[in-house]
């Protein structure tokens, strides 16, 4: 998404013209997931694994081991930026794990190609 409206804004800039028009001309070739999904994993925030910290401390700790068993798999690559979380591609789709900013949740989309 994020690279959709660079573009966008690109287009504007370079005299391309703007507005729906242009956003339709660049998402024209793309395809839609065949499936797609988002999970809330919720942070019982009464758990023993908290050990008295908040869920976001506990969160981050989450995130940071996913970071960390990525790369004992080749075949998963992490998104060298991201900045809502882990975002993962590999085995013909993506993951994305990210900490919820308000809820004591982690919110996980899915996409797979089949």
């Amino acid at each position: 998404m994020v690279k959709i409206l660079n573009k966008l804004a690109s287009a504007g800039v370079l005299g391309f013209g703007r507005g729906s028009k242009v956003l339709s001309d660049l998402i024209a070739g793309l395809e839609e997931s065949p499936v797609a999904v988002e999970l809330r994993l919720k942070i019982d925030q009464n758990h023993a694994d908290l050990k008295g910290g908040s869920f976001r401390e506990y969160g981050e700790a989450v995130l940071k081991h996913l970071e960390n068993r990525i790369t004992s798999d080749p075949s998963l690559q992490k998104a060298t930026k991201n900045y809502e979380g882990v975002r993962v591609s590999g085995y013909g789709g993506w993951f994305l794990l990210r900490l919820s900013l308000h809820d004591p949740a982690l919110p996980l989309n899915i996409e797979v190609r089949i």
